[in-house]
């Protein structure tokens, strides 16, 4: 018996919580350009665009800001 899976954060997206939390983390923390973020990930072995990882950023910023200006 296996849990149900939960619901990814894009519906309809690869992008996984840890996938934004990565990028998010390297935009605003790091103060990395997403070029950097892009070769990184490469080196990885994966490849995403940077207008992907654009519209993964926005929605990463916008799960957190509903997160701690929940009433």
């Amino acid at each position: 018996m296996r849990a149900p899976q939960p619901e990814p954060p894009i519906p309809g997206s690869f992008a996984t919580p840890s996938l934004l939390a990565w990028i998010v983390n390297g935009k605003y923390v790091m103060s990395l350009p997403l070029y950097r973020i892009e070769t990184d990930l490469k080196a990885c072995g994966a490849t995403i665009s940077r207008q992907d990882m654009a519209v993964f950023r926005q929605v990463g910023v916008s799960c957190l800001v509903m997160y701690f200006f929940r009433v």
